[in-house]
């Protein structure tokens, strides 16, 4: 299946992978969306997004910096290795883990 937009997107996640981003984004199912595009939409939009990167540490924030510089399509190696010269190597695998896990990033 070709995925052509992120309603598409995430449609093929499975049960686990949606109770993971309703977690972490809690804004995304109150009040519960009607449909997947819904969804989409909501989670995409700028109040929800700035919801999200407000709750961010500085870490956390600075592998979104990465992310956001980076051309797409990008690896999570490619995120360590530029942040590996920033700081303390075992705050990099946490960040990613959030950030991948608390759906700001599409893995």
């Amino acid at each position: 299946m070709e995925i052509r937009s992120y309603a598409d997107y995430l449609r093929t996640l499975d049960d686990g992978a949606l109770v993971s981003m309703f977690t972490y984004r809690p804004d995304l199912v109150t009040p519960v969306p009607p449909d997947i595009a819904s969804l989409a939409v909501r989670s995409s939009s700028a109040p929800s997004l700035a919801r999200a990167v407000d709750a961010l540490n500085k870490w956390q924030l600075q592998v979104l910096e990465v992310c956001a510089i980076l051309n797409e399509p990008f690896t999570e190696k490619e995120v360590v290795a530029l942040i590996l010269h920033h700081k303390e190597r075992r705050f990099i695998g946490k960040c990613n883990n959030f950030l991948f896990g608390e759906w700001l990033v599409k893995n």
